[in-house]
């Protein structure tokens, strides 16, 4: 994109973002933001002004979003600044785990995203039914990319290599021949992860040569998961170092 247009990032990260730089392309500028990931109703609020004027300064003219938080209030700023082209993928939904008026609101301001945005990509086709049956989104307005993908794989970059993944099973001590499951995410509860061990739990109960790995941030407690393995004899399951 970079080779047409003037494309800028803007996404809330910690202060140690330097790795994150040296990924941008040349001419690629990026802005660290003060978004908060939760509901705060006087933080959000400032959030939109502030994106309201950095749009109309830098003359934006088409906002691609992703992640909740930052869908709505970038769709909600793009929407008042008069951007024509604005775009919002949803990757998944926090409120699936929720209940009462948490999940009702929670739907709610989905729907207040969708209806902000020209359009919505949704990353496979089931979470497209899904939302179309919760009322979230409709058929016209919502598109998935390609046959389900976020942002699609660097085949150049990731691909089969033998050597590395004898390497790094034998670092785990699992054998080459067993099925891996690879969770890469927040570890928090909004993720999935308890349903995860449960399900996976399940597994083990009929299925051997198996074997469950977390990569990602830990955001839930420690010993809530180590406890877990422990009482479910859960030898195959690996938390990765971040």
């Amino acid at each position: 994109l970079d080779e047409k247009y003037s494309v800028v990032v803007l996404t809330n990260m910690s202060s140690d973002h330097h790795e994150f730089l040296k990924t941008l392309p040349n001419g690629v500028r990026f802005f660290n933001t003060r978004m908060e990931r939760k509901i705060d109703l006087l933080s959000d609020l400032r959030s939109i002004f502030l994106l309201f004027n950095f749009f109309r300064r830098e003359d934006i003219c088409m906002l691609f979003t992703v992640t909740p938080k930052a869908g709505l209030l970038g769709s909600i700023a793009a929407l008042l600044t008069g951007i024509q082209v604005r775009v919002h993928t949803f990757t998944g939904q926090v409120w699936q785990t929720k209940k009462g008026i948490v999940k009702f609101l929670l739907m709610f301001l989905d729907k207040v995203i969708y209806l902000c945005s020209s359009k919505v990509l949704v990353d496979s086709q089931s979470q497209r039914d899904y939302l179309i049956a919760n009322s979230i989104v409709k058929e016209k307005g919502s598109k998935v990319l390609g046959h389900g993908s976020l942002c699609g794989v660097d085949l150049e970059r990731f691909f089969p290599n033998i050597e590395a993944k004898k390497t790094v099973r034998a670092k785990l001590n699992v054998p080459i021949n067993d099925v891996v499951f690879l969770f890469v995410g927040r570890l928090h509860p909004d993720k999935g992860i308890i349903e995860l061990l449960k399900a996976y739990l399940k597994l083990t109960e009929n299925i051997e040569n198996t074997s469950l790995w977390l990569l990602g941030p830990v955001e839930i407690e420690t010993k809530i998961l180590t406890e877990y393995m422990n009482a479910n004899s859960l030898k195959s399951m690996h938390i990765l170092p971040y």
